[in-house]
Formats: structure tokens, C-alpha cells, sequence
């Protein structure tokens, strides 16, 4: 049934029924005080009691016995074993001992000299009746806050100076009746009212002097747990010489710490709540802009705590002076406090929102550059710098650095400006402002080309076809507006780079051999005089494509069922490469068909201890070009072969596999000498390798250099290889992939590799305990076919 007010006709009845229920509670805390199991002699010694009944904290030394206990099987006493005021025992003064407890089947506090239940700040559940009774120094029960359940009856009766209930504004279900009764003092009993959903029983609020506010009907509707039935009597004269208000304005905050973008303030709760407080609020006043900003919603995490540090950081600004004010609220309304007759200055921080600067390009090899100061300085501009940078040589070099602005400063909202000379003509520049702090900097930049200077635009260039990889290209001289320019030099140049330097004024001619095939060509003449050079409208052909060529055998590493087939591009593409085909020997279907985004693939659903062979083939779109045949023998760090026979094999590994058994039962001294031999060569073919790789690239460099070299020769020319031309250091490294030496060290490196890369990390243990064993096997291999083999 919903809950409902007792109607006239049953308030008697109500009340006998809340007398029969203090009545019931006090027989209930006498039966706990005098039951006989109640010596703490008879309490086991643990951190879990259990087993007991109940135990009787009569003295500060009882709490010895269950001091650091956090579950307790069984009632717990606190205080005098008889319930009159004869017998108060005034050497209780906290349950700080009791700091661990979480779980109790029953709690009763009486007649002890309690003034406080701090130390049961860690209590979650009661698992039976909650007594708090005869208590004439208790003036809150804050240290409950915590708890959220209580099974059995709450009984809150004879306390003197309790001024509310806050301590239970987390109890969720109340499983019994609730008697709150004879509290002289008892202004409120919001913290019930807060989040309490569930009462299962009578609510008794009677005899309590100065309890006002408090509309049965309202309370009977608010619970749900069975029928509740609200008793309640209030002192008419008392609640009306004393309405409730809202609380009292808190103190000012004190700032404890201030830093660019946060507040943090230290306050002290209100003395007079005249309720549960619900949240705090804080509001910033910006002294600059006059204006105040709602600041962070504070919910009042413990009413334990009697003062509190709070973090602001919502419409918290760099470098700016506010003013503080906090608000309180509990549900009788909010009140404000004045704001502090004090200033908060934020810290400085680095600037933000600097403007884009603007690039005006008006004379040749000049531009002038313009910026504003950023939107938000958050401090003192103390710096500007500026770089410039000439793509796609993106080298930055400081070219200004000049002081920044005051507050004072007449220029701070104007826009700065420099003029920079000097620039090469139709280049691609890019100028990065920063405005600093002294905490920091921000930037924007600006990308800009300069203006053309140049002579006269050559005349459109032709390319006649001689061979399939050879063209003929003709151009024409060039003339100015009104008469000849002495040229000095041509350049004709070749997908970014110079082909022929010809000092020769009068040619307009030359033949360009070696071009690759599928190539796109992108061709251009340039022209020298004094003021610069003149530059033809590129001209685009392409050289038709062959089928690949110069495909290296590809790389197998083994397991029992599977084998990742590893290849690397052909070293003449001669075209648009269009995806890739892994066969199997025997099969007339591919068993990979993979795009260019791959390297590698992985055949599996092979038989273990079984020999296969594998090519692979690249196709373009001229035609396709297949790889030499690799033999590899299914064992998990089994055998890699590059043309070696079937019988040849097989006889290889029983013979090897006869060995190892030999090894294993008579010569395990001779196997680890062999496993620090092999070790040692890997090494030593690593290092060599290494060695190798250092002197190619050395010899690269090298070339590069002497090219650049003979560029700042002739002129100033930085070309830059496009397209296919690229593909002369893939071509390097496929060749060495090709290399014996350099397969012989990947089949070492595949056989030492940890068997992760192949997806077999749940066989690691077991890959483990078998590496002596196969490493003796490779050995055995290597001494039998050669290095190069392997």
C-alpha cells in the first residue's frame, strides 16, 4: 500500500505503538547490555571476529581486543552496562580504535562520554539494530557518514546537546522502525530527509523540543518500503519564535595557492547550517572587465570535515586579478557571502591566439611583414621573434628579434611590421612570428612566393622519340621585349634534375638516352643571363613500360603449418608495379595475391616436416617478372633453402637429427661449446653486414656531395628527384637482398628471431626449451652446405 498520514481517529493508537516501540528498544539494549557472553576474554583474536554474540566496550582497554577489526560478526556495545546517568562512563572519550571497522550485526552506544563517532568514519553497513541512547555529551553523529544500510530499527533517543542528523545522509534503507525521541536540542533531521529511500516501518519523531518543519504528509509519501506511518509532535511556541531559515553566510575563502590557470582556496564551514548543506558555489569577479563569472558547483564531500580545499579552475584566466565570493545552500535556501575586499592576479602563461601574420609582396626580392599581438597575451609580451624558412630546404633562420610591449605600451594594439630584403626571386617562403612571455611563446606563420625576375619565358620545347629509351627535345632562344640578351648558359633538366649544363648560347638541341620504362618525364630548359633564369613550360611524356626485371628470391621463414613468404621489390620496375602472386610449387593457382601495400604473407595448412618450394612473381603493366624457387622444410626453426635439393635436404636433416640425439645423451659439454661458436659467427656476420651497410651509404653520400658540389658550380640549382627516379635506392636494396652474404644473415637473423613475428607467442616456452637443439641443427647445416645456403 502507498504510504499515507494516520488520520485523526488513529494518532493515539500511532503513539501508544511508538511508546510500545522506545519500550521495545529499550528491552532490546538490555538484552544486549547483560547477555553472558559479553567478557571480552571469551572474543576470538582476529582481524574477521566471528562467532560472537556481542562484546562490551566498557572500558578504553576493551577496545584492545578488536582494535584494527573491520568485519564483526555480532553485536557491538559501547558504553555503561546500566542505562541511567549514575552510571555514565565518562573514560569513553572516542572510538578511535575502531577506525577499520566496515561491517557490525548490531551497534548500541550509551551512556559513555562520547561527544563525537568520528572513529567509525569507515562503518558502511550494520547488519541489525543501530542504538544511540543516554548520550549527554553527544553533539553530532557525523562520523556515520559513511554508512549506507541499516537491516534492523534506528533508535536515536535522550541525546541532550545532538544538533542534527547529518552523519546519516547516506543511509539508503532504513530496514526497521525509526524512533528519533527526547532530543532537547535536535534542530533538524535533514540528513534522513537527503537520500533515504526506503523505511520499513514506523517513523517516531516526538519529544523532541526544538524539531519544527516537519509535514507528516509529506514524509509518509516521501519513503517507500511498506506502509509508513509518521508520528510527530512539534512545540508550537518554540517553531514559531523560530522559523526556519536559510544558513548562515560562510567565511571568506583564503587563497592557498594561485597558478595561471587555477584557484586554489582553503574555507571553513558555516557555524550555523540551519540544515544539511547540499553545495557550495563560488563566483569570479574579473576586476578588469567588470564582470562576474558563476564559478564550480562544491558538494560537501563529508559534514565530518569542518573546513575544506577546493581546486578552481572554470573561467580561470592567465595574468588577470579577480575577486572571490561562496555562496551556501541547504534546503531551506542560499546565502551568500559579501565578496572578499581583496584581488587574486593569475599567474602569467603562454600566449595564445597570436593573429596570422600577412606577407605584402610589392617589390622585387622585398616583402613586408605584418602581425598583431595575440588575442590572449596572458602576460606580459616581453619578445618578438621571426624565422624564415625557403622550402623544401626547411632550414629556419632568425632573421628579427625585437622587444615586445608594456601594458603602457601606446603600440599594443596597433600591428608591428618588417621589412625583409634580399629574397630570391619566385621562391616559396614561409615566416614564423612568435610572441613571448616570460613564461613561454606561441607562433603562427605565413607561406608566401616572391616575385618573378626573370628574363623572358623560353619558348615551348618539343621532345621527338629516337628509341624506346631515348628522346631527342628542341627549344628555341629567347628574346626580350626589345632586343637579344646575352645568355650565358643553359640548363636542360629532367624530373627535377639538371641533364645537361650547356655554356653553348647558340644549341637547341639535345638527346636523352637511359630513360626508364612506365617513366612519366616531366622536361624543362632553362635560360641564364644577368638578372637570372628564364624558365621553359615543363613538357610531360612517358617512356613505355617492359615487364619487370631484376627480381630477388624471396625469403621463407618456416613453422609446422605455416611459412611467412617475405619479398622485396624488383630492382627495375620499368613501370606502375600492380600487385604481387606467391605460388606454390605443384599448384597451379597462387596462394597469395597481395597489393603493393604488402611485403610479406603468410601460407599456412602445410604439413609439418615437409618440403615446399615457393617463387613469386610481380606484375606491372607490361607484363610480370617471377622470382628464383625457395625450398623451405615445415619445422617449427626449420631449414631455409635457396636451390638446394630435395635428397639433399632430407639426408641433411636425419643426419642432423642423428647427431643431435648423439649429442644429447653423451656429449651435452661439446653441444654448448658448438652453441658459443655459433653465436660468436652470427655476430661476426652481423658486424660485417653492418659494416657493408656503413660503406654503401658512405659511398652514397659521397656521390650526393659531389653532385651538390659541381650544382654550386654552374649555378644555383637544388634538384630534387621525382616520380620513379626514386626508385634507385629501393633498386640498391634489392640488389643486396640478392646478395648471398645478406641472405645468409636474414635466414640467421629469421632462425634467432623470436617466434612473435610469425603470431607464435603461445608457443614461447616451448620454442624454448627446444632452441639448444636447433641451434646445433643450424650449425650442422651451415658446416654442411656453406653460409651462403643458409
Amino acid at each position: 500500500m502507498p504510504a499515507a498520514v494516520m488520520p485523526s481517529s488513529r494518532r493515539a493508537a500511532a503513539a501508544a505503538a511508538a511508546a510500545v516501540g522506545v519500550v521495545a528498544a529499550a528491552v532490546v539494549l538490555q538484552v544486549l547490555l547483560l547477555h553472558p557472553s559479553l567478557a571480552a576474554a571469551d572474543a576470538p583474536e582476529c582481524a574477521r571476529l566471528a562467532g560472537m554474540t556481542d562484546y562490551v566496550i566498557s572500558e578504553p582497554e576493551d577496545f584492545e581486543l578488536i582494535r584494527g577489526c573491520d568485519v564483526f560478526h555480532g553485536a557491538l556495545h559501547i558504553g555503561a552496562l546500566l542505562g541511567d546517568d549514575e552510571h555514565i562512563d565518562e573514560d569513553i572519550h572516542n572510538v578511535d580504535a575502531l577506525e577499520s571497522l566496515v561491517y557490525v550485526e548490531g551497534l548500541a552506544i550509551t551512556d559513555c562520554g562520547l561527544w563525537n563517532l568520528d572513529g567509525l568514519r569507515n562503518l558502511r553497513r550494520i547488519a541489525g539494530d543501530l542504538v544511540i541512547a543516554f548520550m549527554p555529551d553527544l553533539v553530532n553523529i557525523d562520523g556515520l557518514y559513511q554508512l549506507t544500510e541499516i537491516t534492523g530499527s534506528t533508535s536515536i533517543i535522550d541525546c541532550n546537546e545532538l544538533l542534527n542528523l547529518d552523519g546519516l545522509v547516506n543511509v539508503l534503507r532504513f530496514g526497521g522502525p525509526l524512533t528519533v525521541t527526547e532530543n532537547d536540542k535536535l534542530l533538524n533531521v535533514d540528513g534522513i530527509w537527503e537520500n533515504t529511500h526506503i523505511v520499513e516501518g514506523y517513523i517516531t519523531l516526538s519529544d523532541n523540543e526544538k524539531l519544527c518543519g516537519i509535514d507528516p504528509a509529506k514524509w509518509s509519501q516521501r519513503f517507500h518500503g511498506g506502509d509508513t506511518i509518521v508520528q510527530y509532535d512539534a512545540n508550537a511556541t518554540w517553531c514559531e519564535a523560530h522559523p526556519r531559515i536559510p544558513p548562515a553566510a560562510p567565511d571568506h575563502p583564503v587563497v592557498i595557492g594561485t597558478y595561471a590557470r587555477a584557484i586554489t582556496v582553503n574555507f571553513t564551514k558555516s557555524d550555523h547550517t540551519n540544515g544539511l548543506i547540499t553545495m557550495y558555489r563560488f563566483f569570479l569577479y574579473d576586476v578588469e572587465h567588470d564582470t562576474e563569472y558563476p564559478g564550480e558547483n562544491f558538494t560537501d564531500p563529508s559534514p565530518l570535515f569542518l573546513y575544506h580545499i577546493y581546486n578552481i579552475s572554470t573561467q580561470v584566466r592567465p595574468n588577470t586579478e579577480y575577486m572571490l565570493r561562496i555562496s551556501v545552500t541547504t534546503m531551506y535556501g542560499e546565502t551568500s557571502a559579501p565578496r572578499n575586499n581583496f584581488t587574486i592576479r593569475t599567474l602569467e602563461d603562454v600566449p595564445e591566439q597570436l593573429p596570422k601574420p600577412h606577407a605584402l609582396t610589392t617589390r622585387l626580392q622585398q616583402v613586408d611583414v605584418l602581425w598583431s599581438k595575440p588575442t590572449l597575451p596572458n602576460g606580459e609580451i616581453i619578445l618578438y621573434q621571426m624565422y624564415i624558412a625557403a622550402p623544401p630546404r626547411v632550414v629556419y633562420q632568425k632573421i628579427y628579434e625585437g622587444q615586445g610591449h608594456t601594458e603602457a605600451d601606446e603600440q599594443k594594439d596597433h600591428d608591428f611590421s618588417k621589412i625583409l630584403s634580399g629574397l630570391l626571386s619566385d621562391t616559396d617562403y614561409n615566416i614564423t612570428v612568435f610572441a613571448c612571455t616570460a613564461i613561454g611563446c606561441t607562433s603562427n606563420f605565413v607561406t608566401f612566393t616572391s616575385l618573378m625576375e626573370v628574363p623572358q619565358a623560353i619558348a615551348p620545347i618539343s621532345a621527338t622519340e629516337i628509341s624506346t629509351d631515348t628522346v631527342r627535345l628542341n627549344w628555341h632562344s629567347c628574346f626580350a621585349a626589345n632586343d637579344r640578351i646575352g645568355f650565358t648558359a643553359f640548363h636542360v633538366i629532367l624530373n627535377g634534375q639538371v641533364v645537361l649544363y650547356e655554356r653553348n648560347t647558340e644549341a637547341t638541341e639535345h638527346v636523352i638516352s637511359d630513360l626508364a620504362p612506365g617513366q612519366e618525364n616531366v622536361l624543362v630548359v632553362e635560360a641564364q643571363n644577368r638578372a637570372g633564369w628564364g624558365r621553359s613550360s615543363p613538357l610531360s611524356f612517358t617512356v613505355p613500360p617492359r615487364a619487370p626485371e631484376g627480381m630477388a628470391r624471396p625469403v621463407v621463414l618456416p613453422d609446422d603449418t605455416f611459412v611467412n613468404v617475405t619479398w622485396t621489390w624488383p630492382a627495375r620496375p620499368n613501370g606502375r608495379l600492380l600487385y604481387v602472386l606467391v605460388f606454390l610449387q605443384g599448384r597451379v593457382e597462387p596462394v597469395c595475391n597481395e597489393t603493393l601495400v604488402s611485403h610479406s604473407c603468410i601460407v599456412s595448412g602445410l604439413i609439418p616436416k615437409h618440403q615446399y618450394y615457393f617463387s613469386v612473381r610481380i606484375v606491372n603493366e607490361a607484363g610480370s617478372a617471377d622470382s628464383a624457387v625457395t625450398a623451405v622444410f615445415t619445422e617449427r626453426g626449420g631449414f631455409l633453402q635457396t636451390g638446394i635439393s630435395t635428397t639433399v635436404v632430407v639426408g641433411a636433416v636425419l643426419g642432423t637429427l642423428g647427431g643431435m640425439v648423439l649429442l644429447v645423451v653423451g656429449l651435452i659439454a661439446y653441444k654448448r661449446h658448438q652453441h658459443a661458436k655459433l653465436k660468436r659467427k652470427y655476430h661476426e656476420d652481423a658486424k660485417a653486414q653492418r659494416a657493408k651497410r656503413g660503406k654503401r651509404k658512405s659511398r652514397r653520400a659521397l656521390s650526393q656531395q659531389e653532385e651538390r658540389e659541381d650544382d654550386e658550380v654552374f649555378g644555383d640549382v637544388d634538384p630534387q628527384p621525382r616520380g620513379p627516379a626514386e626508385a634507385s635506392g629501393s633498386n640498391e636494396g634489392a640488389a643486396d637482398s640478392a646478395n648471398p652474404e645478406t641472405l645468409a644473415a636474414a635466414a640467421a637473423t629469421a632462425l634467432s628471431d623470436p617466434p612473435s613475428q610469425l603470431g607464435r607467442r603461445a608457443h614461447k616456452s616451448k620454442r624454448r626449451s627446444r632452441k639448444e637443439d636447433k641451434l646445433t641443427l643450424v650449425e650442422s647445416e651451415m658446416t654442411e652446405f656453406g653460409d651462403s645456403n643458409v
